[in-house]
């Protein structure tokens, strides 16, 4: 058995994660401009890139199970959890020697046995355990015998193996894995670190000589066909799956920062700041917070957002200068 480390306290979340991509108001732009949605999809930017991001793995593993799988396997979802408290370092060795061991049954058998982890932050005292998807050639009581064996020899604490048996399992399956549901959307506030740990770990072969990108650029393809006006090919998804609120795309230069920030007199760029006040803006005059605290919160430039809290009806200055936004009756 691995010698495991449980003292350690590393962190896997943001204390302080924004709500807001940071080039929303850009990405609004383009999205308009270029007539679909221009999203950022870093995991590690804000909540609605992380679920943006959620979203887009959802899709691309949807089309691998449903269009390129060998058709002699039989597919399963699980949970891998370790100790609690494990460090960032316990994280890598474990699922490493993990994928490795798999990969030796993989060969000892002559049968398939690919993988996919995504990890799923919980904070403490849990702080992180893994939703897994398995697809393989080996009898079901073989592979979860080994799947899970395998992950308590290499340190592991615990792991399930169900099969999925239909088409329909699978899809929610997938969608619980990646937390690209409703019920993810209200709960799952942890916004990854930037520490540099794996959001997802895969074996070798998991995508069947694909990759995420290959298969999104596929699924991009179907849903927005060239024509002789297309725009340059970005990030995207669906209008009919998005919300205006949920855009953005890569960063853009100070210059043109200042130009879109201080443009107060667009009113479509002011309407979706200010749904952004009212969602995220302290309720109360204890929970109130500064110009700067506030604007990193909304990802609003200062300068913009003074002139915004200026003309927005509901917005609350207490004697300290901090502000706050009482929900509307």
């Amino acid at each position: 058995m691995t010698q495991y480390n449980i003292v350690s306290t590393d962190e896997f979340h943001q204390p302080n994660p924004a709500f807001v991509c940071k080039n929303w108001a850009l990405n609004l732009v383009l999205s308009e401009q270029q007539g679909y949605r221009v999203k950022c999809r870093n995991p590690r930017c804000s909540l609605g890139c992380y679920q943006d991001w959620r979203q887009k793995q959802s899709y691309v593993l949807r089309r691998l199970f449903q269009r390129y799988l060998p058709s002699d396997v039989k597919t399963y979802r699980g949970c891998l959890k370790l100790h609690d408290n494990a460090t960032r370092d316990d994280h890598k060795a474990i699922v490493t020697k993990y994928l490795r061991a798999l990969k030796w049954h993989s060969a000892k058998h002559n049968a398939i046995i690919e993988v996919h982890l995504t990890a799923h932050i919980t904070g403490r005292p849990n702080n992180m355990h893994y939703d897994l998807l398995v697809y393989s050639g080996l009898p079901k009581t073989m592979l979860r015998r080994i799947a899970k064996s395998a992950w308590r020899n290499v340190g592991g604490l615990y792991a399930s193996v169900p099969e999925m048996e239909s088409e329909d399992e699978r899809i929610k399956a997938i969608k619980y894995t990646t937390k690209d549901t409703t019920e993810a959307r209200k709960e799952y506030v942890h916004l990854p670190s930037s520490n540099g740990f794996h959001l997802t770990r895969y074996s070798s072969n998991f995508w069947q000589g694909h990759s995420v990108e290959s298969l999104w650029s596929e699924l991009k393809l179907e849903w927005f066909p060239p024509t002789e006006n297309t725009a340059p090919e970005t990030n995207d998804a669906p209008i009919m799956n998005s919300k205006f609120s949920d855009t953005s795309m890569a960063s853009f230069s100070p210059s043109h920062d200042d130009q879109i920030a201080y443009k107060v007199r667009d009113k479509r760029l002011r309407d979706i700041a200010q749904s952004y006040m009212r969602q995220f803006a302290p309720k109360t005059p204890d929970k109130a917070m500064t110009l700067h605290a506030l604007s990193t919160k909304l990802s609003i430039p200062a300068g913009w957002l003074q002139n915004l809290v200026d003309v927005t009806e509901g917005v609350h200055r207490t004697l300290d200068n901090r502000y706050f936004m009482p929900a509307l009756e």
